[in-house]
C-alpha cells in the first residue's frame, strides 16, 4: 500500500497547500464578483475544525485527496495490472468564458453509461480532467477530458467495444487514448488532481511527445475556481461498480461487484 502523504508530500504537502490557498485568496480579493466574494469568504475562514470545504481551497482538496488515493488503489488492486483510458468528447470542448456554465453533470451520465455498454463487468474508478488548452501563448479552448483507470487487463471484445465508441472522429470523441499504466501511484495522483492547468498543444509535436504544463492566467484561474467551486474534485468522480458512499465530503469507495 502506496503511503501517499509522502508520495505528495514533495509538491502537495500541508504548507504548500496552505500558501496556495492564500495566494487564491488575494487574487480572488481583487475580483469584485459575488461568486468570486462567496469563495473569497469561504476560504478565508477555513481552518482545522471548521474546513470550508470549498472546491477552489487546496487544502481541502488535499485532504479529500489523500483519503480517496489509498482507497482508490486498493479497489483497483495494488497487485493487479491496470489500463488508463482517456477521451474528450467533441461537446466538452468549451469557449473561454463559458466553463463555469458547462453541464458537467450532463457529461458524466453520457460517460458513464458509455463505460456501462462498453466494459459492463471491469472496475473502474477515475474523474474529469479540466485545461486550458493552448497554442502557444493564445488560450484557446476549455477541454474537459474523462480518464478512467480499469483494474485488470481488457479483454479483446472489450477494447473493440471502446475502439469502437470512442474513435476520434466520432459523435462521442474528439480524441482517444488507451495504454497500460506503468506508474500507478503517480496515474493515480494525476488522475484525481485539483489544480487546472493551461496545456500547451501542438500539432507539430512528435508522436509520444507531452504537452507542457503551466500555471493558469489570474482571469482564467478565476473561471476555473468558479467551475470548481460549482463542480469540486468529490464531484466530477467518475466511478464504473464502485460506489462513493454517502458523504461526498468522505468517500468510502467499494467495489460492487
Amino acid at each position: 500500500m502506496t503511503d501517499f502523504k509522502s508520495y505528495i508530500s514533495r509538491y502537495e504537502s500541508f504548507e504548500i497547500c496552505r500558501r496556495a490557498a492564500s495566494r487564491t485568496m488575494e487574487r480572488l480579493a481583487k475580483n469584485r464578483g459575488r461568486a468570486a466574494q462567496g469563495i473569497f469568504e469561504r476560504l478565508k475562514f477555513c481552518r482545522k475544525g471548521n474546513r470550508c470545504f470549498s472546491g477552489a481551497c487546496p487544502v481541502c482538496a488535499r485532504r479529500y485527496r489523500l483519503r480517496l488515493l489509498s482507497q482508490a488503489e486498493h479497489v483497483l488492486g495494488e497487485d493487479d495490472p491496470w489500463v488508463q483510458l482517456w477521451w474528450t468528447p467533441p461537446s466538452a470542448l468549451v469557449a473561454k468564458g463559458l466553463l463555469v456554465d458547462f453541464d458537467l453533470g450532463r457529461l458524466l451520465d453520457q460517460q458513464k453509461q458509455a463505460l456501462l455498454e462498453s466494459m459492463p463487468g471491469a472496475i473502474a474508478i477515475g474523474g474529469i480532467d479540466v485545461s486550458l488548452g493552448t497554442r502557444g501563448s493564445i488560450a484557446a479552448v476549455w477541454r474537459v477530458s474523462s480518464c478512467v483507470l480499469v483494474s485488470g487487463s481488457i479483454s479483446q471484445e472489450a477494447f473493440d467495444r471502446l475502439t469502437h465508441t470512442f474513435r476520434p472522429g466520432s459523435t462521442s470523441c474528439h480524441s482517444f487514448s488507451i495504454e497500460p499504466v506503468l506508474n500507478q501511484p503517480h496515474m493515480l495522483s494525476y488522475v484525481f488532481k485539483h489544480r487546472i492547468f493551461a496545456r500547451t498543444y501542438d500539432h507539430n509535436m512528435s508522436a509520444g511527445s507531452r504537452p507542457k504544463f503551466n500555471t493558469l492566467h489570474p482571469s482564467f484561474a478565476d473561471e476555473a475556481d468558479l467551475f470548481q467551486e460549482r463542480w469540486p474534485l468529490w464531484n466530477r468522480l467518475l466511478l464504473h461498480n464502485v460506489s462513493a458512499g454517502k458523504d461526498p465530503n468522505r468517500p468510502t469507495l467499494r467495489r460492487l461487484i
